[in-house]
């Protein structure tokens, strides 16, 4: 489409002032200021695609409108309305606000959570060595596997909020100037109108990863050798507990985030996963519905090698309303431990009227 509104000779894009299309007789279009040029010594313009002579002066060359219309239907869809991105904006911003204050709060509760524990568990442990020396190191596993790199990633996605927030802060400044001097129905170019949402599937991610640590290991201030071998006990069922499979998303197979639906539509998402452990899938694997907005079947997920890939889909239902929409799911192994990442869609729906 570009390629029409550009000119032939200098290949420049068309506008309504010295780049106005004017057309020759010969129906070839031209700007204004190439048109003007090849008219210099006053006897005609020839058409420099065909060689047609036209020997019209320059104001008595016609436009040509199909052309003009091209380019502000072009221009109408490359703008947005301040009235539109500004209080997008202010929405995205308050948001990345909120999860912020959130993570910041799972980040204390985690720290504070660990050291209080380890610090009890090592207390403990002092007076009953024969204990310790049977359970720490199954204790460290335990941290190793539940915890992981909670708090690694926690410190990254604040990070990364901290810096949408100062940039978003800082753009929506810019508009805000641009509002005062020009009103709220000034037209913005696409590159100073996108609206950029906050990384809240990650925050999402992070909250169901916490919500999934096994039972907390604590000690109780008397009769310790007795809560030492109950704690003892209970890091072995917690360590029983833990699926020995793993598996990494690799990527959207079917259903992108943000593709639209008819409200009430059915349609099949698809992840690629890969087994990034020495376990082998056997039968008996499912995906299933975890929480969100919309759900559907659990379904069998196929048998795969250590390495292996393997497409995992699910059949879901819009909902009936309209709106931006998610829906959460996870992967069970066949004696119902959780394993892998967590996995969602999200999808806008709209009505037809």
């Amino acid at each position: 489409m570009e390629e029409l509104i550009v000119c032939g000779v200098c290949l420049e894009r068309f506008d309504m002032s010295n780049k106005a299309p004017l057309m020759l007789l010969c129906g070839h279009t031209f700007c204004k200021t190439c048109l003007t040029m090849m008219n210099k010594n006053g006897l005609g313009i020839l058409c420099p695609n065909d060689r047609t002579k036209d020997l019209r002066s320059l104001n008595s060359l016609p436009k040509n409108f199909s052309l003009i219309s091209i380019i502000e239907e072009l221009d109408n869809r490359k703008t947005k309305s301040l009235k539109v991105v500004i209080p997008a904006k202010r929405e995205n911003l308050n948001k990345a606000n909120t999860e912020i204050e959130g993570l910041k709060g799972l980040k204390k509760v985690l720290t504070e959570e660990q050291e209080r524990s380890l610090k009890e568990l090592k207390a403990g442990f002092k007076k009953v060595r024969e204990v310790v020396d049977k359970k720490e190191v199954e204790l460290s596993n335990l941290i190793t596997q539940t915890h992981g790199n909670l708090d690694q990633k926690i410190s990254k996605l604040e990070t990364s909020l901290q810096n949408y927030i100062k940039n978003e802060e800082t753009e929506l400044k810019k508009l805000e100037e641009i509002k005062a001097k020009s009103g709220e129905d000034f037209e913005l170019d696409s590159s100073k109108s996108k609206i950029i949402d906050p990384p809240l599937a990650e925050c999402e991610e992070v909250k169901e990863m916490i919500s999934k640590l096994p039972v907390k290991v604590l000690l109780a201030p008397s009769n310790i050798e007795n809560a030492i071998n109950k704690s003892a006990r209970i890091l072995d069922e917690t360590l029983a507990r833990v699926s020995p499979l793993s598996a990494v998303f690799v990527r959207d197979v079917r259903v992108m985030d943000g593709d639209r639906f008819v409200a009430g539509a059915s349609f099949v998402k698809t992840w690629r996963l890969r087994n990034d452990g020495e376990e082998a899938w056997n039968e008996g694997c499912w995906c299933m519905f975890s929480h969100g907005d919309f759900s559907g079947e659990a379904v069998v997920v196929d048998s795969a090698w250590a390495g292996e890939e393997v497409d995992v889909s699910v059949i879901c239902v819009a909902p009936s309303n309209p709106g931006r929409f998610r829906s959460y799911w996870k992967l069970v192994d066949c004696d119902g431990l959780v394993f892998g990442p967590v996995l969602w869609t999200e999808i806008v729906v709209f009505s037809v009227s």
